[in-house]
């Protein structure tokens, strides 16, 4: 869906953070949103650049990202570790998704984060001054558009696929070539990292090529990450 900005604001600052997105936007309507009682803190997380400037990018525009908690929670992680970190499951703001809890109707999405702090500062330095933190570049994913070219690749050859995120009783299910299929006891699982997450996948059939669609999703997803 694009790459974008999200800076970091002292909530005392926003009625001048509004104005300037009212300015670059050129609309009077511009503000933050999102549910601000449940984000925590003095400052709030908005969206102020998403590009490619689509109209449905323009939506999440001013969203305060702090005021969900699956996404608060990937920043928090990101902030800390000055390593990029995803979001656990949501649905995305631009196909309609709650700003107030985890939605996961219709499509499925997640996000990318990476925290970018003040001028000669660090993570380490975030840890005994937050105010150093400036803000994330990160970009949002919808699982179906993301798995998309690896999993027809893979689908053309007849196989069964499920992908899952997290484990046990915990886990969710991202993707399933037959949904209507009974669980899979056999076939070859891998692991895939998203960030700083792990995703399983189970490839099962009977065709002699299913280690090699399994190596050729892998390398897909890890060129996506990558690039």
């Amino acid at each position: 869906l694009g790459m974008g900005w999200s800076v970091v604001v002292d909530r005392r600052s926003l009625p001048e953070l509004e104005s300037r997105m009212r300015a670059l936007y050129d609309d009077p309507q511009m503000r933050l949103w999102g549910d601000q009682a449940r984000s925590g803190g003095r400052a709030a997380h908005a969206i102020l650049y998403l590009e490619p400037q689509t109209p449905l990018n323009r939506r999440a525009i001013g969203f305060d990202m702090h005021s969900e908690p699956v996404r608060r929670a990937a920043m928090v992680k990101a902030a800390r570790t000055g390593q990029p970190a995803a979001s656990g499951l949501i649905r995305l703001v631009q196909d309609g998704g709650s700003a107030q809890k985890r939605d996961l109707g219709g499509a499925p999405g997640f996000l990318i984060y990476i925290p970018v702090y003040a001028r000669g500062t660090d993570y380490g330095m975030f840890r005994a001054a937050p105010g150093s933190l400036r803000g994330f570049v990160y970009s949002p994913f919808r699982v179906g558009d993301f798995l998309a070219e690896p999993l027809r690749q893979i689908d053309e050859q007849g196989m069964e696929i499920t992908i899952h995120e997290g484990g046990g009783m915990a886990r969710t299910l991202i993707y399933a070539s037959n949904p209507d299929a009974p669980p899979q006891t056999g076939g070859i699982a891998t692991d895939i990292t998203i960030a700083d997450r792990t995703w399983r996948m189970v490839v099962s059939g009977s065709d002699s090529s299913l280690l090699s669609s399994l190596a050729l999703f892998t390398l897909a997803v890890g060129l996506l990450i990558t690039l």
